[in-house]
């Protein structure tokens, strides 16, 4: 025969709940009123204060999606997207780096100081580098490229930064 299982007294009942209390007011404080007021905000004509105006319906998506600006901005984000995908990069180098072989423990180094070292940093040192006068990239190649403010080579320079700073954590 089954036994019946006893209900938990409330207080044990209750006790997760208490635990998980602060984590869930945090993410609906500052998660999700703020989406749901900006989704609502959205439909309506809105002025500096925040204050709604008129209802807008649809018209501002419309406008959004008809603005050339945006649509430059979302093609740039998927190229961006595309060029620093570290995904099949990371997958390439955990490949050559899962035989060991005499420089392992320097390929490993490499892997570990994209982790170790701060985001300013690793801007500078990528900065210097891509110097037009006197960065290492424009010595090696031969040219005189401004690769940060040249519109043709900037978004595949930051592409390159990004993709190195998350390779070690990819791997």
């Amino acid at each position: 025969p089954r036994r019946m299982k006893t209900p938990k007294p409330f207080k044990k009942r209750i006790e997760p709940w208490l635990w998980l209390m602060p984590a869930l007011v945090f993410f609906l404080v500052f998660t999700y009123y703020p989406f749901i007021k900006t989704v609502v905000s959205s439909f309506f004509v809105v002025n500096k204060m925040g204050v709604f105006k008129q209802f807008a319906g649809f018209d501002n998506y419309v406008r959004v999606l008809k603005d050339r600006s945006f649509q430059t901005a979302i093609q740039n984000t998927f190229i961006y997207v595309l060029l620093a995908s570290p995904v099949s990069i990371a997958l390439l180098l955990a490949l050559i780096a899962a035989k060991k072989r005499t420089m392992s423990v320097a390929y490993e180094t490499l892997f570990a100081v994209t982790m170790a070292m701060s985001m300013s940093v690793s801007a500078m040192i990528f900065k210097l580098a891509y110097n037009p006068n006197i960065g290492i990239l424009n010595y090696i190649l031969g040219v005189k490229i401004n690769w940060l403010n040249d519109k043709h080579y900037a978004m595949v320079a930051i592409s390159i930064i990004a993709t190195w700073m998350n390779v070690g954590y990819n791997f």
